[in-house]
Protein backbone atom coordinates (compact mmCIF):
# COMPACT_ATOMS: atom_id res chain seq x y z
CA UNK A 1 0.00 0.00 0.00
CA UNK A 2 1.59 3.51 -1.04
CA UNK A 3 1.49 6.35 1.29
CA UNK A 4 0.51 9.76 -0.19
CA UNK A 5 0.78 12.98 1.86
CA UNK A 6 -1.12 16.23 1.35
CA UNK A 7 -0.20 19.47 2.74
CA UNK A 8 -3.26 20.29 4.16
CA UNK A 9 -2.46 23.97 4.97
CA UNK A 10 -5.18 26.50 3.95
CA UNK A 11 -7.47 24.05 3.29
CA UNK A 12 -10.76 23.12 5.00
CA UNK A 13 -11.69 20.81 6.49
CA UNK A 14 -14.50 18.58 5.37
CA UNK A 15 -14.01 15.76 2.36
CA UNK A 16 -12.52 16.10 -0.34
CA UNK A 17 -12.59 14.08 -4.12
CA UNK A 18 -8.40 14.07 -5.19
CA UNK A 19 -7.50 12.51 -8.71
CA UNK A 20 -4.64 10.95 -8.97
CA UNK A 21 -2.66 9.25 -11.34
CA UNK A 22 -1.26 5.69 -10.30
CA UNK A 23 2.42 5.06 -10.99
CA UNK A 24 4.69 2.29 -10.82
CA UNK A 25 6.02 2.35 -7.04
CA UNK A 26 8.88 -0.38 -8.44
CA UNK A 27 9.48 1.91 -11.56
CA UNK A 28 9.00 5.02 -9.36
CA UNK A 29 7.21 6.92 -12.41
CA UNK A 30 3.53 7.82 -13.06
CA UNK A 31 2.25 5.83 -15.30
CA UNK A 32 -0.33 7.44 -18.50
CA UNK A 33 -2.56 4.45 -18.42
CA UNK A 34 -3.40 3.90 -14.89
CA UNK A 35 -6.26 6.11 -13.11
CA UNK A 36 -7.88 6.70 -10.02
CA UNK A 37 -10.08 8.39 -7.78
CA UNK A 38 -9.40 8.60 -3.85
CA UNK A 39 -11.72 10.26 -1.46
CA UNK A 40 -9.42 11.98 1.50
CA UNK A 41 -10.84 13.71 4.61
CA UNK A 42 -9.34 16.83 5.27
CA UNK A 43 -9.72 17.06 9.31
CA UNK A 44 -8.30 20.59 10.55
CA UNK A 45 -7.03 20.90 14.42
CA UNK A 46 -9.39 20.51 17.06
CA UNK A 47 -11.48 23.64 18.03
CA UNK A 48 -10.87 25.78 20.88
CA UNK A 49 -13.01 25.05 24.17
CA UNK A 50 -15.73 28.40 23.70
CA UNK A 51 -14.55 31.38 26.25
CA UNK A 52 -17.56 32.15 26.92
CA UNK A 53 -21.04 30.37 27.99
CA UNK A 54 -24.63 31.10 28.60
CA UNK A 55 -27.05 30.99 31.76
CA UNK A 56 -30.90 30.93 31.16
CA UNK A 57 -32.64 30.99 34.79
CA UNK A 58 -36.44 29.87 34.74
CA UNK A 59 -38.98 29.40 37.76
CA UNK A 60 -42.18 27.01 38.06
CA UNK A 61 -44.47 28.27 38.94
CA UNK A 62 -42.87 31.30 37.15
CA UNK A 63 -45.09 34.13 39.51
CA UNK A 64 -44.19 32.98 43.19
CA UNK A 65 -40.73 34.23 43.77
CA UNK A 66 -37.68 36.25 43.26
CA UNK A 67 -34.74 35.03 41.28
CA UNK A 68 -31.39 36.88 41.94
CA UNK A 69 -28.19 36.22 39.56
CA UNK A 70 -25.40 37.30 40.59
CA UNK A 71 -23.53 38.97 38.59
CA UNK A 72 -26.31 39.45 36.99
CA UNK A 73 -26.22 38.75 33.43
CA UNK A 74 -26.60 35.71 31.02
CA UNK A 75 -23.30 35.29 29.13
CA UNK A 76 -20.19 34.14 31.29
CA UNK A 77 -16.10 33.55 30.57
CA UNK A 78 -15.55 29.79 31.06
CA UNK A 79 -14.71 29.19 34.73
CA UNK A 80 -16.58 32.45 35.89
CA UNK A 81 -18.74 31.42 39.50
CA UNK A 82 -22.30 32.97 39.51
CA UNK A 83 -24.70 32.65 42.93
CA UNK A 84 -28.35 31.72 41.90
CA UNK A 85 -31.25 33.27 44.65
CA UNK A 86 -34.53 31.78 44.98
CA UNK A 87 -36.78 34.10 47.53
CA UNK A 88 -40.71 33.25 47.99
CA UNK A 89 -42.77 36.48 47.68
CA UNK A 90 -46.62 34.60 47.53
CA UNK A 91 -47.74 32.94 50.74
CA UNK A 92 -47.98 29.58 51.61
CA UNK A 93 -45.21 28.56 48.57
CA UNK A 94 -41.69 27.58 49.52
CA UNK A 95 -38.93 27.25 47.38
CA UNK A 96 -38.49 23.37 47.19
CA UNK A 97 -34.92 22.80 45.01
CA UNK A 98 -32.65 23.92 41.98
CA UNK A 99 -32.17 22.04 39.14
CA UNK A 100 -29.15 23.23 37.34
CA UNK A 101 -29.35 20.43 34.09
CA UNK A 102 -29.18 17.52 35.97
CA UNK A 103 -27.88 18.39 38.88
CA UNK A 104 -30.17 19.14 42.00
CA UNK A 105 -29.44 21.75 44.96
CA UNK A 106 -31.80 22.06 47.89
CA UNK A 107 -30.14 25.40 48.88
CA UNK A 108 -31.99 28.59 47.93
CA UNK A 109 -28.71 30.58 47.25
CA UNK A 110 -26.27 28.12 45.45
CA UNK A 111 -23.11 28.88 43.48
CA UNK A 112 -22.27 27.47 40.00
CA UNK A 113 -19.26 27.38 37.94
CA UNK A 114 -19.77 28.19 34.45
CA UNK A 115 -18.26 25.57 32.35
CA UNK A 116 -20.63 25.08 29.32
CA UNK A 117 -24.12 26.36 28.67
CA UNK A 118 -26.50 25.84 31.83
CA UNK A 119 -30.28 25.92 32.65
CA UNK A 120 -31.24 26.98 36.09
CA UNK A 121 -34.57 26.16 37.27
CA UNK A 122 -35.80 27.27 40.61
CA UNK A 123 -38.79 25.11 41.96
CA UNK A 124 -41.54 26.11 44.18
CA UNK A 125 -44.01 24.22 45.87
CA UNK A 126 -47.26 24.43 48.10
CA UNK A 127 -46.05 23.22 51.48
CA UNK A 128 -48.15 19.96 52.86
CA UNK A 129 -50.42 20.51 55.36
CA UNK A 130 -50.66 17.41 58.05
Amino acid sequence: MAQVTIPTAGIASGVWDVYAKVGDPLAKAISPYYHDVIRVLVVGPPEAPPTQYTLEVQSSPGNVGIITVSPDKTVFEAGESVTLSARVFVAPWEFNRWMVDSQMYTASQITIRMDRDLIALAEFRMPEFR
